[in-house]
């Protein structure tokens, strides 16, 4: 009778053991099942972005001359490890001796504008090379248009550098908003015209310094803020991007970095 009462004991073990350890399985199974990737934060966007900082050549000498009260401002947003995307009218037309530099993360890069710069003739878009940049977040790019509506964010630094990562809100108000600003009384700027024969209207509030930042839809890259026209009605409530999907910009970009 002992031994029945062993043999039931042990069996009763085994078998909780048994059911123990299949449970444990499946509940760790069913916790993996359950982990989701979180979408990036509005933090991690700005992380993704740098200021560059455009000097104008001073006419006078130290001490007399202050460095920041001859500094004109840009965004951009890293592509690719050490590259950014950019708008590339920030390089253009600017005064002999005119300098160029990236700050992130309270570092500063200078820029080679003849050996770093790479410009889309087509689409006001640049790529620039940072050398000796630390390891840094990468912004993930999107391969279609918001839609009409779309909530989207912009980051960039708008007319002050301690304005930098300074983050606004809109939404997409015109998926081909170069038929819409061809058609605007006030807007008669052909060279204007010619380089936004692509670009995406939203309602973000912008000003010049925003030129080269991210628009993100969804948390990622929608394309690069390039301007907005000239409306008095809208207050600067209408700004423009380049879509990078459409200009094969990271294919082209590959082929740069190879």
């Amino acid at each position: 009778m002992n031994n029945v009462l062993k043999f039931t004991l042990v069996l009763a073990c085994i078998v909780s053991i048994y059911c123990g350890a299949w449970s444990f399985i499946g509940w760790s199974v069913s916790s993996e099942a359950q982990v989701e990737v979180m979408p990036p934060t509005i933090q991690d966007l700005a992380d993704t972005t740098v200021t560059i900082l455009i000097e104008f050549p001073c006419k006078h000498q130290p001490p007399c001359c202050d460095r920041f009260k001859h500094m004109g401002f840009g965004s951009g947003v890293f592509i690719s490890h050490g590259s950014f995307m950019t708008a590339r009218h920030l390089f253009e037309d600017k005064p002999d001796g005119t300098k160029y530099s990236a700050l992130y993360k309270g570092n500063e890069y200078f820029i080679n504008e003849e050996h770093c710069v790479w410009l889309d003739p087509d689409s006001d878009l640049a790529m620039v090379d940072l050398y000796g940049v630390p390891p840094h977040p990468i912004a993930e790019t999107m391969d279609g248009d918001p839609p009409l509506g779309g909530d989207v964010v912009m980051i960039g630094t708008p007319a002050y550098l301690s304005m930098a990562g300074y983050v606004t809100k809109g939404n997409i108000c015109h998926v081909h908003a170069e038929k819409v600003i061809a058609g605007l009384p006030n807007f008669n700027d052909p060279e204007l015209a010619e380089i936004w024969d692509r670009v995406v209207g939203t309602t973000c509030f912008t000003v010049h310094g925003n030129s080269g930042g991210p628009v993100f839809y969804q948390g990622k890259l929608a394309g690069i803020f390039v301007g907005f026209p000239d409306l008095r009605k809208f207050n600067k409530n209408y700004s423009i991007y380049v879509p990078i999907y459409e200009f094969g910009t990271c294919s082209k970009v590959e082929q740069v970095l190879e």
